[in-house]
């Protein structure tokens, strides 16, 4: 006797996988769409030469919209990870990364409780745990990159390998100019560089998402 999505006709299940898939599509335009509004109505705030960051600091008149997306964006990243463990029953490095896909979003979430202060402000608490989830977030992105990277051959392979090294090289350069956020100084580009790390895990989940809907076919 089997439980869960087993006991459904293999129609039905197929459908809900594909639909489980199709929901890392939308995990991009959620993120991005989301971060292109904020900057847009946070009088005064610069996209380039700004951190991702200040626009859910506390204080910031767009904290509450970006909280709001961000569950929305976790619900869409777990219920792909499942479509994945879903789709991949004989491909642990797949079911590695669908595992590594929910600590990721689940990072997330428990992120947004510990907000930056506003540029210029004195370090407290809240700002040294930010720091600590900003390096859990990064790790957990390049290990469900990399693990996951050989779902459809060389050219996707090639595909992960170079988009983590663009996110590890952007959050150095971005990480590197973190004490001047604090100090209220000028940061140029640093809104550009930041969501090259931001929005990437995005992209790749779009990536590996069009490859397993394409093969469960």
């Amino acid at each position: 006797m089997t439980g869960g999505l087993d006991t459904k006709p293999p129609t039905m299940r197929s459908r809900v996988v594909t639909q489980l898939l199709m929901c890392g599509l939308a995990v991009a335009a959620v993120q991005i769409v989301a971060d292109i509004v904020a900057a847009a109505v946070y009088s005064g705030y610069s996209y380039r030469d700004q951190s991702v960051s200040e626009l859910s600091a506390i204080g910031a008149p767009t904290r509450g919209l970006l909280t709001l997306t961000g569950l929305v964006f976790g619900a869409l990243v777990c219920a792909f990870a499942v479509g994945v463990w879903k789709v991949a029953p004989h491909r642990s490095a797949l079911r590695v990364s669908a595992v590594l896909l929910i600590v990721f979003a689940v990072d997330g979430f428990v992120w947004s409780f510990f907000p930056m202060q506003q540029r210029g402000s004195e370090m407290a608490a809240t700002d040294v745990m930010h720091l600590v989830f900003v390096v859990v977030q990064v790790v957990t992105i390049l290990a469900f990159i990399i693990v996951g990277s050989g779902a459809d051959g060389p050219g996707f392979r090639a595909f992960s390998v170079v988009l983590a090294g663009a996110i590890l090289a952007a959050g150095a350069a971005a990480g590197s100019q973190a004490s001047t956020i604090g100090e209220g100084g000028v940061t140029p580009w640093i809104g550009i560089l930041e969501r090259v790390s931001f929005y990437g895990p995005s992209i790749w989940i779009v990536g590996l998402a069009v490859v397993l809907l394409q093969t469960s076919r």
